[in-house]
């Protein structure tokens, strides 16, 4: 029986993208190579979120990641004066940061089992 696990994908800004291009085809090759499927979900948050939906970290991004049972996300950042367009309040790695620290308080790991039949972590 397959496991099939839900991700959200954050592709980020600037080599984010690319750089999610290459991390996806991990999980391709894990699902060709063990019993586990992914259903990626990419989702915006970054700087061009905030271009296109008024926030870097949109609340439907929260949705999607507080549903997700895993979270890939990229880098995220533009240069230091196109930066300066974004309110430091709306910047990616502050809203991301907070949520996830909640997150985190409402759902803490107590069993790794799952994550080491995908991914074997030694003991040492």
């Amino acid at each position: 029986m397959t496991n099939a696990y839900k991700v959200a994908v954050l592709e980020g800004d600037a080599i984010g993208p690319e750089i999610m291009r290459q991390a996806i085809r991990v999980f391709s090759v894990l699902e060709q190579h063990r019993d586990v499927a992914f259903e990626l979900t990419h989702a915006p948050f970054g700087a061009q979120a905030y271009f296109d939906h008024g926030k870097a970290f949109p609340d439907d991004t929260k949705t999607i990641c507080d549903n997700a049972d895993a979270i890939l996300k990229g880098p995220v950042g533009l240069s230091f004066e196109a930066s300066k367009a974004i309110p430091v309040e709306e910047q990616a790695e502050r809203g991301a940061s907070c949520h996830f620290v909640r997150a985190l308080k409402r759902s803490p790991i107590s069993d790794r089992s799952t994550c080491q039949k995908i991914w074997p972590i030694s003991p040492h």
